[in-house]
């Protein structure tokens, strides 16, 4: 009878142990594929092999946003006078299509076709004071070009300071998430 008893206690503790490794195993999973507890992820070698494309479209937009009295600016660019004549705006509105050149436009496309933060694609550009910010739709990640070096202390808006994990990628470049 004792060694049934025995044997029973141990069928039992490894039935518990599997089951208290698989809901641990499931828990684990849950938080990295879910965006409850996923780590935004952001490739260094993105803007790294793409530098001066999008320091000379961070910069190209930070220059019109000088001539502004705003502190910020959602921001479209584009080659085409049909377009721009039709939906140019001024400093008033909150977003603005700015006119540029075709060697501009395709360090634009560059910027556009090669963008990815969280696994989203490029939605938006905007300006806030010193930072002009490359934004995804959902807003959990963002890639930020300070003028000054500065690191941002928001993820896509200056509004939510200090609610960002923020990671250096290079000079003047940041990568701000949330987890």
């Amino acid at each position: 009878m004792k060694k049934l008893t025995k044997k029973l206690l141990i069928i039992f503790s490894i039935i518990v142990s599997v089951l208290i490794v698989g809901y641990a195993i499931y828990i684990v999973e849950f938080l990295i594929t879910t965006e409850v507890g996923m780590y935004y992820s952001f490739d260094n070698n993105i803007l790294n092999e793409n530098l001066d494309a999008y320091t000379r479209v961070a910069q190209l937009i930070y220059d019109d946003f000088q001539e502004c009295e705003c502190s910020s600016h959602g921001y479209s660019l584009t080659n085409n006078e049909e377009i721009y004549e039709e939906y140019k705006a001024t400093c008033e509105r909150s977003w603005k299509i700015i006119l540029i050149n075709n060697e501009e436009y395709e360090l634009y496309r560059t910027v556009i076709n090669s963008f990815r933060v969280a696994k989203k694609g490029l939605e938006f550009i905007k300006v806030e004071d010193n930072f002009v910010v490359f934004c995804i739709v959902n807003g959990v990640a963002s890639l930020v070009y300070s003028i000054d070096g500065t690191p941002p202390n928001f993820v896509d808006a200056s509004d939510e300071q200090g609610r960002a994990i923020v990671k250096k990628v290079t000079d003047n470049w940041f990568y701000p998430h949330r987890r």
